[in-house]
């Protein structure tokens, strides 16, 4: 980032909080604001566009005025002195060129924008495939009066639903709104409950009451995906756009977020229209009390059978699915602590579960047997197809990677059942009980690895990997008390400084507690910067470098020696390592051949078979045939001459 971070977030949250006031104080006001803004993007892209066409069409009657001028006094000089005067054409064909630069940016501009923005993916269905789930979004667009769906999408794999509106004209908009529903999710939703979901999803897309947050939802996220897709694209649109796009997206979306999340309230309440307040409530209770399992914790344990089943499981799609439709009562009770927990904040616009439920005025709701899902009145036949394909996907991509991970399972359950009884009977000393802990976290899980991280702070109170390991464990677990742990490990050991940053930072940020965040990523951009000067020094030879013995084996020696010897022209060559100060990371090889004869380009290519000969020793190897000061220097270390030919 080119800016502090403290400073552009804290500079974002104060907006939000502005605008947050203002738009409870002087609703108009803010909406006319809010609308100004969203032209405001196209208002500076045609703006350049049209200063660039007028700016062309200027240079062309200037420079037509000015070469009339030249070429007349071109032409009298010409005649007084008696010489042809064609040479003063070329005046036209330069003018001409100059003048058509700004026309060439102009086009740079609108073809960056013009981004062939890649539409969701999934399968498509329509009437004739899904015809009941057709009937069932029609009939929904009909009660709330959307947009057009112009394409309905199943992901196969997706625990979600949404719009996604693809503009395309860039940012002049003609969006194509593609509904978007995952197979997952219509397996854990009852069909009273799917259609809370959809009644959500196209109340974004609502022509009533809440029009203006609707319109404004499009260019949201309109100039989110350019600003995105541009900078990922690259070339010359990033050079000539991308900057003025990533500020006026993260603005806009600042300034806009206010109506966003009232805009999700009201997505609610769409939802609460055409499928009731219960079964809206039901949904959200819903998702949320099973997707943190569905996207977490299942691959988790699915991981966990490697260690005692040989074999994948036969329907691993079908298991998901699966869990889905009934998970177990104590991983619901699980999710939906954790999402209860949580409260909203400006780092995402969809408020918290617990607020969503507070404006339906309606309490979590329990979670009922589902006697048929949405994906079973819904899909019909594709529904099986669907299964399949994606089930027969999930078993080839298990059945390449489950050999080696019950390979690793069981030698990391040999590796526990060893360090287990040295454990229990207190024969470990600090490491031996680290590298038990850190087995069982890998095998059963942060809970069963505290107790001997414990045990080794016991022995060491100052084991910095210890420390840095429990702190981060109770981390993830919400205890913040893995702050000051983490810290102190950084202070133990250097090692420990980045990867410490690293966690601490995204710990804050994720709490948008920048003040609190900022010298961990203080810390992170020093370490980037040093590592840059360091890679900058090590592929770089300076006259003003020294150079230290090479310190290869004999082996490598020789097969260096080989490779110069399969040369006739090389008559000597010297090698030597750089001399590096403040980077302690692996050396640079620099090498001097001297040749008999021959031109100096032509022994490029033969420099380039000398470094695909020299034995693989995990260095880098740069060679400096023509360079005198820095040849002397590494004749004169000792051992650097390796090859003389006889």
């Amino acid at each position: 980032m080119s800016k502090p971070i403290q400073s552009e977030l804290a500079r974002l949250d104060a907006l939000i909080a502005r605008c947050e006031a203002l738009a409870e104080q002087s609703p108009g006001i803010y909406r006319l604001r809010v609308g100004l803004l969203a032209y405001l993007g196209i208002v500076v892209v045609l703006a350049v566009v049209v200063g660039c066409v007028v700016l062309s069409v200027l240079l062309i009657f200037a420079i037509a005025g000015l070469s009339i001028i030249i070429n007349e006094l071109v032409a009298y000089g010409a005649n007084l002195i008696g010489l042809d005067d064609h040479g003063h054409h070329y005046v036209h064909v330069v003018g001409g060129g100059v003048a058509l630069l700004p026309l060439l940016f102009a086009f740079l501009v609108l073809k960056s924008l013009w981004l062939k923005i890649p539409a969701p993916a999934g399968v498509d269905v329509d009437g004739r495939s899904a015809p009941r789930l057709i009937e069932e979004i029609q009939s929904i667009r009909k009660r709330l009066g959307t947009l057009t769906v112009h394409r309905v999408v199943v992901a196969p794999e997706e625990f979600n639903a949404g719009v996604v509106q693809v503009p395309r004209l860039g940012p002049f908009g003609w969006h194509r709104n593609h509904l978007v529903v995952g197979l997952p999710l219509l397996e854990a939703l009852s069909p009273e409950q799917f259609r809370a979901v959809i009644g959500h999803e196209l109340g974004h897309l609502s022509r009533k009451q809440t029009r203006f947050r609707n319109w404004i939802y499009r260019p949201r996220q309109s100039w989110s995906r350019i600003a995105y897709e541009l900078t990922r694209e690259g070339g010359i649109g990033v050079l000539l756009l991308a900057p003025f796009l990533r500020w006026y997206s993260a603005y806009f979306g600042a300034y806009t977020f206010v109506l966003a999340r009232a805009n999700e309230h009201d997505a609610d309440k769409a939802s609460a229209e055409v499928a009731g307040r219960d079964n809206t409530a039901a949904a959200l209770t819903t998702i949320a009390a099973k997707g943190r399992y569905l996207g977490h914790k299942f691959w988790s344990d699915l991981n966990k059978r490697a260690a005692v089943d040989p074999q994948p499981p036969a329907h691993p799609f079908e298991t998901y699915l699966g869990l889905a439709r009934a998970l177990p009562a104590s991983e619901v009770e699980a999710g939906l602590a954790h999402v209860l927990a949580a409260t909203t904040s400006h780092s995402d616009a969809h408020p918290c579960l617990t607020d969503r439920l507070k404006a339906l005025d309606m309490p979590p709701q329990p979670l009922a047997p589902l006697a048929v899902t949405a994906g079973e009145a819904l899909l019909g036949d594709l529904r099986a197809k669907l299964i399949g394909d994606t089930d027969a996907l999930w078993a080839a991509k298990l059945a390449s990677s489950w050999k080696g991970a019950h390979e690793r399972a069981l030698t990391r359950q040999a590796q526990i059942a060893e360090l287990a009884a040295g454990a229990v009977a207190s024969r470990l000393d600090a490491e031996g009980l680290l590298r038990y802990a850190s087995l069982l976290e890998e095998a059963e899980g942060p809970a069963q690895a505290m107790p001997w991280l414990d045990a080794v702070l016991q022995q060491r109170p100052e084991h910095a990997s210890a420390l840095f390991m429990r702190g981060r464990l109770k981390l993830s677990n919400g205890d913040e008390e893995g702050v000051r742990e983490i810290e102190a490990a950084m202070q133990l050991d250097g090692d420990a400084l980045e990867p410490g940053s690293r966690i601490l930072f995204d710990y804050f940020y994720q709490r948008r507690d920048i003040t609190r965040g900022q010298p961990f990523f203080d810390n992170l951009e020093r370490i980037a910067k040093q590592r840059r000067q360091a890679e900058a020094a090590r592929i770089s030879i300076t006259d003003a470098d020294s150079f230290l013995p090479h310190g290869l084996d004999a082996a490598s020696v020789q097969g260096f020696a080989e490779a110069c010897a399969s040369e006739p022209r090389v008559k000597r060559a010297w090698l030597a390592r750089k001399h590096f100060v403040d980077t302690p990371e692996g050396p640079l090889f620099v090498c001097v051949v001297e040749y008999r004869w021959g031109k100096k380009q032509a022994m490029r290519m033969h420099l380039n078979a000398i470094v695909e000969a020299m034995p693989d020793v995990e260095r880098k190897l740069i060679f400096k045939p023509d360079r005198p000061a820095i040849a002397r220097k590494i004749a004169a270390v000792d051992g650097s001459l390796i090859y003389t030919r006889k």
